[in-house]
């Protein structure tokens, strides 16, 4: 390989934009690089945003530029996913390292890069709580509950034991989202 010229990977398709789990990957990468600062202010202070794609390389024609509101978008819902974790931990009175796993469901959960997420705090960092992406989880169940006579038994009889937690009316979300706005340092 010669050293002088860059290493491109080239795709089967130009970029269109992101999509979800990619707009966690390029934060942890701006965070790891120093492109973005823990408190979710950019480096560069000229505010125009990093540009993850110029617009020759792109679909559009138009650069994909990752600007602080996008940030500042990832922060909130990190932010929020956070407190909820924090919270639900603690109304139920479970330590979070004695979870014995974290199931991640949904398109998203599926594709998302688990040490990306947890480089930027929107997955709880637990050593030895492995994460498992299980796709579809509530198309499963319901799969199963149609086919199953004791599954659908066994889901009415976990739904009846079920207490909902009512996060966005916790006393303490609002200090601890707020607590969970900034990325975790290095």
């Amino acid at each position: 390989m010669d050293m002088r010229r860059p290493f491109r990977v080239s795709a089967p398709f130009e970029p269109l934009g992101l999509c979800g789990s990619g707009v966690v990957s390029a934060v942890a990468e701006m965070l790891r690089a120093g492109v973005l600062r823990a408190d979710g202010r950019m480096a560069d202070p000229s505010g125009h945003g990093f540009t993850l794609v110029e617009a020759e390389r792109s679909g559009t024609g138009r650069p994909i530029v990752f600007t602080q509101a996008d940030v500042r978008a990832v922060q909130l819902a990190k932010g929020a996913v956070a407190a909820g974790v924090a919270l639900l931990c603690e109304t139920t009175g479970i330590d979070p390292s004695a979870l014995s796993e974290i199931l991640l469901s949904g398109a998203f959960g599926n594709y998302l890069d688990i040490a990306d997420a947890r480089r930027i705090g929107l997955l709880p960092n637990l050593p030895g709580v492995p994460v498992r992406p299980v796709g579809n989880a509530a198309g499963a169940g319901a799969q199963m509950c149609l086919l199953s006579r004791e599954k659908r038994s066994g889901a009415w009889l976990l739904a009846s034991e079920i207490e909902p937690v009512d996060l966005a009316r916790h006393p303490d979300f609002q200090k601890v989202f707020t607590r969970n706005l900034a990325f975790p340092p290095g």
